[in-house]
C-alpha cells in the first residue's frame, strides 16, 4: 500500500489526478501483451506510487491507457483514464462498478473477459467477469449482460469486491479487457490465478484503463 506522509505539499495532489512522468516500465505490460500506450495527446497525469517521502521516488509506472492492436480500446463513461473513481464504486458508497463501453473489437473475438485489479495493492484482484459475447459495446454502472461469468476475486468471493479509501493513501485501478478467439472455459470456481495465466496466454488483443482513489 503506497500514501503520503501528512507533511507532504498539497501541490502533489489535484482534484482527480496526481502528477506523472508517463513512462512505461517494466511494470507497466507484461511481455505478452498486445497493447500500445496511448499517445500523449489522449492522456492526462495520473498518480505515481510513492512510498514516504513523496512523489520522487517512484516505485513503479504504468500508462494511463493502453490500446490493442487495431485500435481496440477500453473506454468509461463514468470515468476518464487517470481520474478519481466517484465514491459509488466503493464499499463507502453504492459499491456499484463503473460502466464501460468496448470499442473496436478484433472480428474474430468471440468473448470479452475484464479484470479489475489494484496497482498498489501487490494488484489485487476485485474483479474478473468473463463470457461477455464479443459484440457486446459495454455495459452501465451495476450492469452486466446476461450469461457472463463472475469469478472469484482477491478475497474469495464472487463478483465485483468494492474497494475502500484509507485516509491518506492513493490507490491506481487498473481495468483491462481481454480479446478471445476461442472461449476461456473456465467456471467460476476456478482458482483466479489460473483464469489469470489462462488469459494471458489465450487472448488476442487487451486493453486497459486506470483510475485512482485518493483516501
Amino acid at each position: 500500500m503506497f500514501g503520503f506522509s501528512p507533511s507532504l505539499s498539497a501541490r502533489w495532489l489535484r482534484p482527480v489526478a496526481v502528477a506523472v512522468v508517463c513512462v512505461v516500465g517494466a511494470a507497466a505490460c507484461s511481455p505478452a501483451t498486445t497493447g500500445r500506450e496511448l499517445g500523449p495527446e489522449t492522456q492526462r497525469d495520473a498518480f505515481v506510487a510513492a512510498d514516504g517521502s513523496g512523489p520522487d521516488e517512484v516505485q513503479s509506472v504504468i500508462p494511463l491507457a493502453e490500446a490493442g492492436v487495431d485500435g481496440f480500446e477500453l473506454l468509461s463513461p463514468s470515468f476518464e483514464a487517470g481520474a478519481e473513481l466517484s465514491e459509488a464504486f466503493t464499499s463507502v458508497g453504492v459499491g456499484l462498478w463503473p460502466a464501460f463501453t468496448f470499442v473496436n473489437v478484433p472480428p474474430e473475438a468471440v468473448e470479452l473477459v475484464l479484470v479489475a485489479t489494484d496497482v498498489d495493492n501487490s494488484n489485487f484482484v476485485h474483479w474478473i467477469v468473463s463470457g461477455i459475447p464479443a459484440t457486446t459495446p459495454g455495459f452501465g454502472e451495476g450492469e452486466l449482460p446476461p450469461g457472463v461469468v463472475e469469478h472469484r476475486n482477491g478475497a474469495g468471493q464472487y463478483g465485483w469486491f468494492a474497494p475502500s479509501k484509507a485516509l491518506g493513501t492513493v490507490h491506481r485501478y487498473r481495468f483491462q479487457l481481454y480479446a478471445l478467439a476461442t472461449p476461456l472455459g473456465l467456471n467460476a470456481d476456478h482458482e483466479t490465478l489460473a483464469v489469470l495465466d489462462t488469459l494471458d496466454r489465450q487472448n488476442i488483443s487487451r486493453s486497459s484503463l486506470l483510475g485512482i482513489l485518493i483516501g
